[in-house]
């Protein structure tokens, strides 16, 4: 009322006063339904919006092996082309969030050496891929680390579940 005026107060509370009102008519597990909704939902969108940066930031992904080195392009807005040498190449990061395990997919990253080092770059090998033509794709272009993937791609076990998503989600909740 101070900032904006008596006016603006008493048209803000009468706008509450009507929602609230809207609000409790409802019962509490129709309530419980529609806030379940709308958490999906906006998670979908929050993806949606990731699938959609993902399609322009990647468009005509290129990764091919000649030689000792492999040649990465893609890009859309702004193309990106690097080169890594296979020698510098120390480890394969293989990615998969709740959505990606859903659907089979992943994303394959390469740790290497004086790559990646200042503004959170990362060299990534496949950004999206199926799990099962994973092997065949990294066999075909790093054979140095083909038949490793099989052991790597395992479940959390039930402890790490507990110790990063369910304790963190239920302090977040406690509030």
């Amino acid at each position: 009322g101070e900032i904006f005026g008596e006016r603006s107060r008493r048209i803000a509370e009468r706008i509450t006063g009507q929602t609230w009102e809207q609000i409790v008519r409802f019962d509490w597990p129709a309530l419980l339904a529609i806030a379940f909704f709308l958490i999906i939902l906006c998670y979908l969108a929050a993806n949606g919006v990731g699938i959609i940066y993902a399609v322009v930031r990647f468009y005509h992904f290129r990764a091919r092996r000649i030689g000792g080195n492999i040649y990465i392009d893609y890009g859309f807005l702004t193309v990106k082309s690097y080169t890594l040498p296979v020698k510098n190449i120390h480890a394969l990061i293989i990615k998969q969030n709740f959505l990606r395990q859903c659907f089979r997919q992943c994303s394959v990253e390469l740790v290497s050496i004086g790559y990646g080092d200042d503004k959170n770059e990362v060299a990534l090998l496949f950004p999206l891929i199926r799990v099962s033509q994973l092997e065949a794709l990294l066999h075909s272009l790093l054979p140095e680390y083909a038949g490793m993937e099989s052991e790597s791609l395992s479940p959390a076990p039930h402890a790490a579940l507990r110790r990063y998503l369910l304790w963190p989600t239920v302090i977040f909740l406690l509030p």
